[in-house]
């Protein structure tokens, strides 16, 4: 009775053991969350063919707050800020941005779109007249800039 007393509390003992050491799981930590901007974000050296003119120049891309914004500054070697959006995609989208002023014109970056891959960087916008003044012979060109970070 005494060995069959002691075989009891053994098996009891394996029992409670296996139990308690099987149910303590190592936990996984969460994975990082990912920030689409971060693929952006940088410099850029650019060469630009825009209507019959071709230009170098060197863009950068930041982070602006929470969300998807970034700001593109340089676009079109005009030395002015943009704001853009990184869709959920990864293609950005850019603000019209007025640039300044051309003879009698206002000028502005239209239809701005842009895709990463890999470390290139493809922007594809408009360059034309935004304003309404007087004696401005409207226009509007296409350009493509692609630049390396």
């Amino acid at each position: 009775m005494k060995k069959q007393t002691i075989i009891s509390k053994l098996f009891l003992a394996i029992f409670i053991a296996v139990t308690t050491l099987g149910a303590c799981t190592k936990e996984e930590p969460e994975p990082e969350p990912v920030d689409i901007r971060d693929q952006y974000i940088g410099s850029y050296s650019m060469k630009e063919e825009c209507g019959t003119n071709d230009d170098e120049y060197t863009i950068s891309i930041s982070k602006v707050g929470f969300g998807k914004e970034v700001e593109v500054f340089n676009l079109y070697n005009a030395g002015k800020r943009s704001t853009a959006f990184v869709r959920t995609n990864g293609e950005l989208d850019l603000n019209n941005t007025n640039v300044g002023e051309y003879g009698n014109c206002d000028v502005g970056i239209t239809n701005a779109s842009g895709m990463m891959n890999a470390n290139k960087l493809t922007i594809v916008f408009d360059i034309e007249d935004v304003g309404v003044n007087f004696g401005c012979n409207p226009f509007s060109f296409s350009c493509i800039a692609v630049g390396y970070k």
